[in-house]
């Protein structure tokens, strides 16, 4: 009967729909900031709130990587669909933020500062040169000078990664954020280690 056929499309159609929403996904876009003062510098920088910090802006030639930055995000067709954007706090982060939004691909009252983005604290060695010798990526040791260690990172990241996946479907989100945090969010999202994106790189990931 045709009732009976239209109540049966009716379900399938629904069962399709619920399937597609079970397994709705968002698109993370991850940016690393732009080169920062600190980049040249080569000193530790990432608590504003420790007596030794000092603010890091981006230099010019990090200017032009996030502007670089954004034209490839326009090139990617996503120029006015990104959903939602969290940045770091830090002043580089913000800056290369903002250039990305001036170019146009989203408006900045999209913006969420999100603590959970910045670099990995290291303590005691705040505002300090990096070590001669010692891979400035490598923090196993965060704990011993009072900082954080890759682990700590990961865990806020992932935490902020779980939050996304619970309150938001089929998403653009944008992640303005730097290369340890980068590096972890790749890791719990792609199981590859040790991502170690470059100044103002993109990254994409898919979540559900």
């Amino acid at each position: 009967m045709q009732w009976t056929r239209n109540i049966n499309l009716a379900f399938i159609i629904l069962s399709l729909f619920f399937t597609f929403e079970l397994h709705a996904k968002n698109t993370i876009i991850i940016v690393r900031h732009g080169q920062g003062e600190h980049n040249i510098g080569n000193f530790y920088n990432a608590d504003m709130s420790h007596a030794n910090y000092r603010i890091s802006n981006l230099t010019d030639k990090g200017r032009k990587e996030a502007l670089n930055a954004a034209r490839k995000l326009d090139s990617f067709g996503y120029a006015g669909k990104i959903d939602l954007v969290f940045v770091s706090p830090l002043p580089r982060t913000i800056q290369t933020a903002k250039i990305i939004s001036s170019y146009g691909i989203y408006d900045s009252s999209l913006e969420i500062i999100e603590p959970r983005l910045v670099e990995v604290k290291t303590g005691n060695r705040e505002g300090l040169p990096h070590e001669d010798g010692k891979d400035s990526w490598d923090h196993s040791d965060g704990r011993s000078h009072g900082g954080e260690t890759g682990d700590d990172v990961r865990e806020r990241v992932g935490d902020l990664l779980n939050e996304l996946s619970s309150k938001y479907e089929n998403m653009n989100i944008l992640l303005v954020t730097h290369g340890t945090p980068a590096s972890e969010l790749i890791s719990l999202v792609s199981k590859v280690s040790d991502v170690r994106l470059k100044t103002a790189e993109i990254k994409f990931l898919d979540i559900s």
